[in-house]
């Protein structure tokens, strides 16, 4: 397993506690979350985000949600 698949395996997991737990109906919903700074909005801290483990977390979601569109144009 790559590195990058690993971090992002581990942040999706990070990611959904919140739902999980019912606190929020979407991770990104959770203002403490840097799910939102990978949904493209605000977070409260300033995160880097590595383009690969972006990427991988895109393919998570894709297979989670149980569609595929072209990466690159969602960038």
């Amino acid at each position: 397993m790559r590195l990058s698949q690993s971090m992002a395996e581990q942040l999706e997991f990070i990611h959904s506690l919140p739902v999980k737990e019912r606190v929020v109906q979407y991770s990104s919903d959770y203002i403490y979350s840097s799910a939102r700074d990978y949904a493209g909005m605000p977070g409260l801290v300033k995160i880097s985000k590595p383009a690969r483990v972006e990427h991988e977390l895109y393919e998570i979601e894709s297979r989670k949600n149980g569609f595929r569109t072209n990466y690159n144009q969602q960038s």
